[in-house]
């Protein structure tokens, strides 16, 4: 990282007695570039790091980039990102907070992953910027929103262009700003700890209610076959 901006990121951690989450590119000592969330304690010291385990094709790295380089566009995408391969949540005030980067919001069993692991509330940092101002930003943080509900867990976004916000562990939104709104937003939230019925049994849950609707509407149909050839006799 840039030594001037991390001291003063250092700065606003002391400033604000507060723990500081950054995200940005990094060079491990293998070579490899990660998309990475650093978060920073009140001293300025990293507390922990998490490298985003969910990266976007065609966005965060080019699949087949040697066998697709006669593509022009794709030259566009300079670098490859690596997955991270380790989920680790941030401890803020004695409170375990999952940070999770860009549109790993919409992928429910990582969240749910990191709520299993301890995470008490959640931090979606992303851009948004190149959905410009088409409905794909409003659409992530209703997923968001969706994460919320799912796991009884508040999450905090924030975008650089899109929409931050602040929502409870019910879903609802307390406070947000608007596209491309330059501001800072503040606001409370109650963490919670405890397993949901979708933490507990994940997409198991939406498969078992599924049959239930298609197993109720066979019993519907054949019930209403049964009353049909009686009435006809």
């Amino acid at each position: 990282m840039n030594p001037e901006l991390q001291a003063q990121i250092v700065s606003l951690a002391e400033k604000h007695n507060a723990v500081v989450l950054v995200n940005t590119r990094h060079y491990r000592a293998n070579g490899k570039l990660y998309n990475t969330n650093f978060a920073y304690d009140p001293r300025g010291e990293v507390i922990g790091r998490y490298s985003k385990s969910h990266l976007v094709p065609f966005g965060e790295y080019v699949p087949w980039r040697s066998a697709l380089s006669f593509i022009g566009p794709l030259r566009q995408i300079p670098y490859d990102f690596s997955p991270g391969t380790r989920r680790q949540t941030f401890l803020v005030d004695g409170h375990e907070v999952a940070g999770l980067i860009c549109y790993e919001s919409a992928y429910p069993g990582l969240v749910g992953d990191f709520v299993r692991d301890g995470a008490e509330a959640i931090v979606v940092s992303t851009s948004d910027r190149s959905y410009r101002r088409s409905n794909m930003a409003e659409a992530h943080f209703a997923q968001a929103q969706m994460r919320a509900a799912e796991n009884a867990r508040p999450v905090l976004q924030a975008s650089i262009s899109g929409v931050t916000g602040v929502i409870d562990s019910t879903g609802s939104v307390k406070a947000r700003s608007e596209l491309f709104e330059n501001t800072v937003l503040t606001g409370s939230i109650n963490t919670y700890t405890g397993d949901t019925p979708y933490v507990r049994w994940g997409d198991w849950l939406l498969l078992g209610a599924g049959l239930g609707l298609i197993g109720a509407a066979l019993l519907v149909v054949r019930s209403g076959r049964r009353d049909k050839i009686q009435s006809s006799t």
